[in-house]
């Protein structure tokens, strides 16, 4: 493990801790240096490490067993992928596939279950939200430029269905898709094409047509995807 800045939040802590899980081969089952040990190691606070170690338990990464020490748990590719520091380029392609696979699925379904749910005034905020971050995201970038990958609309889609446990993962599987991309320093889509597909999710939505639904998120991953096999088919060849 190396040294990080102490003003760094604790997501760094975990990105060294699951680099270290990832560098050393370590199995599920195979113990962890103890707590005090990461934090000289790491050169930060004992709060900022307890963070990192409670974050990574809660993805089932670790097993954290008072009095006998801190274990492996699984190996979660997604968050092995995403944090360590020895990835390479297509391990980061297959990563953001794997996410946008994800969301097709996650999306798919939140979508459909909000269609049979939604009111007027919910469907009125999903295209006054669409209008108005469409609208920031111009002014940000003077019209031209890529778009931020957010996914601001679909958790507001998802938080009609009141399920903390399906926005907490809808939480989770942006905050992967931002890293993902961010690593391999591309943007999933243009903002016309995001502003022109968020509209045919909320018609879809308003529509109450499951057909049509599962058609409109799946058109706005397609690209992703079809790019990244693209790229993997490129670099196999």
């Amino acid at each position: 493990m190396k040294e990080i800045r102490k003003v760094v939040v604790h997501e760094a802590a975990m990105e060294e801790i699951l680099g270290y899980i990832k560098d050393n081969g370590l199995r599920p089952g195979d113990k962890l240096p103890p707590e005090r040990e990461i934090v000289k190691l790491l050169k930060v606070s004992r709060s900022t490490v307890r963070a990192a170690l409670s974050a990574l338990e809660m993805n089932n990464v670790i097993t954290i067993r008072h009095g006998s020490g801190i274990f492996v748990a699984s190996l979660s590719g997604v968050l092995l992928s995403q944090y360590s520091s020895s990835r390479d380029g297509q391990e980061n392609l297959k990563l953001v596939k794997h996410v946008a696979n994800a969301r097709v699925m996650l999306e798919t379904y939140t979508a459909v279950e909000v269609a049979k749910i939604i009111t007027k005034d919910q469907l009125k905020l999903l295209y006054d939200h669409e209008a108005r971050e469409n609208a920031q995201l111009l002014e940000s970038t003077n019209g031209d430029g890529p778009a931020i990958p957010n996914l601001n609309l679909e958790r507001l889609i998802t938080s009609f269905l009141n399920n903390p446990l399906l926005h907490d993962f809808h939480q989770e599987i942006e905050a992967t898709w931002r890293k993902a991309f961010a690593n391999i320093n591309a943007v999933p889509i243009s903002l016309a094409a995001r502003h022109h597909d968020h509209l045919e999710i909320i018609k879809a939505i308003e529509s109450g047509s499951e057909s049509r639904i599962k058609k409109a998120v799946k058109s706005h991953l397609a690209t992703t995807i079809s790019s990244i096999d693209k790229f993997l088919a490129a670099e196999i060849s």
